[in-house]
C-alpha cells in the first residue's frame, strides 16, 4: 500500500470529490508506483491476474491524484481496472457503477484537453459499455458506447470552417418547414436508401454479437448526417479535401443527374448554402455534440479491405467512403453526433445560411410561389433552370423574374 498522505488535501470539483493534492515526497512515490502498476498490467490483464489488478487499484487509486506529470497514466490505470472487470467471469452492478463514476470524474477533470486525452476517453467508455452489458444494463451500455463514439470522433476532428454547399430537394412540406424555420434536417445513416452508403454499418451488421448490436443502436441514436454536394474548388481547407474529387467541372447545379435523382425529376429545387463556422461543433466547447463537414471519398474495392490489419477501421473510411459509381455527386457530408440523441432524425438551427435557390426545369408554379412567400424579405437570390438550346441535354440558369410566375 502507498504511504498515507499526512499533509495532503482533498479537493473537490463540481461538488464531487476528484483528486488529492500531495506533498512532493508523496508525489514522487505515487508516480513510481503508478508507473509500476501500468508496466505490470497494461495490455496484460487476463482472467488469472484480474483480481490482483482490481485489488491493487482499489487499495491505492480510488481518488484521482493531482499533479501527475503525465495525466494519461491515471487514465491507463482506469483502463486496466475496466479490462480486469471484463476478464472476470462475473462482476457486479456496484463494481461497474464505481468504475463508471471514476471514469466520469477523470474525464470531467480533463475535458478541456480532449485533443490530448480523447483516445483514452474513447477506449475507457468502450470498456465501460462492455461492463454494463455484462451486468445486464444494456441501456447504460448504449449510453457508454455513445460517449465512446463521441470521443472517437472528437479525437480525429479538426477546426471549423465556413463552407459553401448545395442541396437538391423535392418541393414538399418538409422542405417548406425547414425553410420557414431556418433549420437543417439530419437523418440517421441507418435509414438511407443506399445500404452501402457508410461502410461501417455493413461491417457492424456482419457481426451479430450482442456488443455489436448495442454499438449499432448507439450509432443509430446518436449519429445524424446531412448530404450536400459541392463544387470541387469551393472548399479548400483542412477538413474538406478536394484532391480526389472531380476537377475542371462546371457548377454542380448544372448537373442533370442530380436534378433527376434528388430533385424529383427536375420538379424540385437546388439550394445554395453558405454555412458559417458556428455550424461545426468543437468537442472541447460542447460536452455532448461534435459536428463537422468532410468530403466523401469514392472507392471501388472490397469493404473488408478498408479495415486495418488489427480489424479496426478509421472514422474517415467508416463514414466518408462511398462506391465509385456515385462520384458524379461530389458529395460533401455534414456529420453530427449527439451523445443525448434519440430517434432517426434531428434538426439544427441555421439562420441566414441560404444564399440562393434554383428552381428546377419542371418546378410547378405553385411550388415556386410557396417558396417565394416563405423567403420574402430575406437576402436570397432566385434562379430558374432552363434547357441550354445550344447544347443538347445541358442546362443553363437565368435570374428569376416576377413575370415568370
Amino acid at each position: 500500500m502507498l504511504p498515507t498522505f499526512g499533509r495532503n488535501k482533498i479537493h473537490k470539483c463540481r461538488n464531487q470529490t476528484y483528486f488529492v493534492v500531495m506533498s512532493n515526497e508523496s508525489h514522487i512515490e505515487l508516480e513510481a508506483a503508478l508507473y509500476k502498476y501500468i508496466e505490470t498490467f497494461f495490455e496484460k490483464v487476463n482472467v488469472h491476474n484480474a483480481h490482483l489488478a482490481i485489488s491493487e487499484f482499489d487499495e491505492n487509486w480510488k481518488i484521482i491524484p493531482d499533479s501527475i506529470e503525465d495525466e494519461s497514466k491515471y487514465g491507463k490505470s482506469l483502463y486496466i481496472l475496466s479490462k480486469a472487470h471484463i476478464e472476470l467471469p462475473t462482476t457486479t452492478v456496484k463494481d461497474v457503477k464505481l468504475l463508471s463514476k471514476l471514469v466520469n470524474e477523470y474525464v470531467d477533470l480533463h475535458h478541456s484537453f480532449i485533443r490530448k486525452y480523447g483516445p483514452i476517453y474513447d477506449v475507457l467508455y468502450h470498456a465501460i459499455g462492455i461492463c454494463w452489458h455484462k451486468v445486464g444494463a444494456d441501456k447504460k451500455a448504449v449510453a457508454s458506447f455513445k460517449k465512446h463514439i463521441y470521443y472517437n470522433i472528437s479525437s480525429s476532428y479538426f477546426a471549423a470552417r465556413s463552407i459553401t454547399a448545395y442541396h437538391f430537394s423535392k418541393c414538399d412540406k418538409y422542405l417548406r418547414k425547414s425553410l420557414m424555420n431556418e433549420q437543417l434536417v439530419l437523418s440517421s445513416p441507418t435509414i438511407f436508401n443506399d445500404p452501402f452508403d457508410t461502410p461501417f454499418l455493413p461491417l457492424l451488421e456482419s457481426d451479430s454479437s450482442d456488443i455489436n448490436k448495442l454499438m449499432y443502436k448507439a450509432y443509430q441514436e446518436g449519429l445524424k448526417v446531412a448530404c450536400f454536394t459541392s463544387n470541387p474548388l469551393n472548399n479548400l481547407n483542412s477538413e474538406v479535401r478536394n484532391d480526389e474529387k472531380q476537377t475542371n467541372c462546371e457548377a454542380i447545379f448544372f448537373e442533370s443527374l442530380m436534378w433527376a435523382h434528388y430533385a424529383d425529376s427536375h420538379k424540385g429545387v437546388c439550394i445554395k448554402y453558405k454555412f458559417n463556422s458556428s455550424v461545426s461543433k468543437v468537442a472541447c466547447t460542447d460536452e455532448n455534440v461534435v459536428a463537422y463537414f468532410y468530403n466523401i471519398n469514392y472507392y471501388n474495392g472490397h469493404v473488408e479491405n478498408l479495415k486495418s490489419p488489427d480489424g479496426s477501421i478509421s472514422f474517415e473510411k467508416a463514414f466518408f467512403y462511398k462506391g465509385i459509381q456515385w462520384k458524379y455527386e461530389n458529395e460533401l457530408r455534414f456529420l453530427y453526433f449527439d451523445v443525448n440523441g434519440k430517434g432517426e432524425h434531428a434538426t439544427i438551427s441555421i439562420p441566414n445560411s441560404i444564399e440562393a435557390i434554383y428552381f428546377g426545369l419542371n418546378c410547378p408554379k405553385k411550388d415556386k410561389r410557396k417558396i417565394l412567400k416563405i423567403m420574402k424579405g430575406k437576402n436570397v437570390l432566385f434562379y430558374e433552370m432552363q434547357m441550354d438550346e445550344e447544347h443538347f441535354g445541358q442546362l443553363r440558369t437565368v435570374p428569376y423574374k416576377d413575370s415568370n410566375i
